[in-house]
């Protein structure tokens, strides 16, 4: 999904930004991420690693205009909770496959315009919503399509039906969705017109496998629940951001 961070925004305007002093309608300050949303990513993975809060908040803190900023903080909480576990697994699988398994690779993009009127984000968020392609999975009749969307709900269905039927999600007639391969990463974008590419968020992902466990100079393993039990946040604000992470990843699981 090009908008997984929608989570977040959903919880600021549920209360979360008022403990911390901000309107996420306005933007969300850089000292959200750098004493709150980094050192809790730190304690739940790296042992409250204070390089990697200060890479994190380097990482996605440097924009100095406060739109553009907003959204890179808002990117740091869905690459850690959603796109850069999906990275992992995708290498993964496709390192232990060896030719006897397919993964395919995809985002979401299009935000339909009923979810524009369910939800009041702000007007500087321009990404779809967490779970928003299961009307187009499983079209609901009391919510009407365009043409545009009977489209993509029709090529959405197809890849899947073919991907359940023979493992092989492409037909004739629909845009040709490469295979995903660690040396090419193939992707597909699933909009009202469908694109493709490769090495989707490729510096993010960088950063994430490669440049932080450089930095630590051992592969990091991440285990989630140990990382909690043993090395628990120390400020009150850091364990409320990570038990809205947690409660985050996990409902994530159950919607699966």
């Amino acid at each position: 999904m090009s908008g997984e961070e929608s989570v977040l925004l959903q919880a600021f305007q549920s209360g979360l930004q008022d403990i911390f002093n901000f309107d996420a309608n306005d933007h969300i300050p850089q000292h959200f991420l750098c004493n709150v949303l980094a050192p809790a990513m730190s304690a739940m993975t790296y042992g409250n690693n204070s390089k990697v809060t200060k890479a994190i908040c380097e990482e996605y803190g440097e924009s100095s205009n406060e739109i553009e900023l907003s959204k890179s903080i808002l990117y740091a909480f869905s690459d850690f909770i959603f796109n850069i576990p999906t990275a992992r697994s995708l290498r993964l699988h496709s390192e232990i496959s060896s030719g006897n398994g397919r993964q395919y690779q995809y985002i979401f993009s299009r935000l339909h315009p009923y979810f524009k009127l369910l939800y009041h984000f702000p007007s500087w968020f321009d990404g779809a919503l967490h779970s928003a392609e299961i009307m187009y999975q499983f079209p609901n009749v009391a919510i009407p399509l365009t043409s545009q969307d009977e489209d993509l709900k029709t090529s959405f269905m197809k890849y899947w039906t073919n991907f359940a039927k023979t493992g092989d999600v492409n037909e004739e007639g629909l845009p040709q969705w490469n295979e995903y391969d660690i040396l090419n990463e193939y992707y597909i974008n699933l909009d009202v017109e469908i694109t493709s590419g490769q090495h989707l968020y490729e510096d993010r992902v960088n950063f994430w496998l490669k440049e932080i466990p450089a930095m630590l100079q051992t592969e990091i393993q991440i285990n989630t629940t140990d990382a909690i039990r043993n090395k628990a946040p120390s400020g009150k604000t850091v364990k409320i951001i990570t038990t809205v992470l947690m409660l985050t990843l996990a409902v994530s699981v159950w919607k699966q």
